[in-house]
């Protein structure tokens, strides 16, 4: 069975955006800000924005083509 790769990149790019609002929890004091700070500081924090800046990876996943 091949591997569902396109449906996989969808899945970690939608994963990878809806984390960008960890730093709600941050801001509110309920998570350490040291540990997630990568991933806050990593994505444009407007959720269009955000989504544009994931599209070339998230389009070069899906074409890959698994051994």
């Amino acid at each position: 069975m091949k591997p569902d790769v396109k449906s996989f990149a969808e899945y970690v790019a939608l994963a990878y955006h809806e984390a960008r609002n960890v730093r709600h929890l941050v801001r509110a004091g309920r998570l350490d800000k040291t540990r997630y700070r990568l991933l806050i500081d990593a994505m444009d924090k407007g959720r269009d924005e955000a989504w544009q800046q994931l599209q070339p990876l998230r389009k070069k996943a899906a074409a890959s083509n698994p051994g």
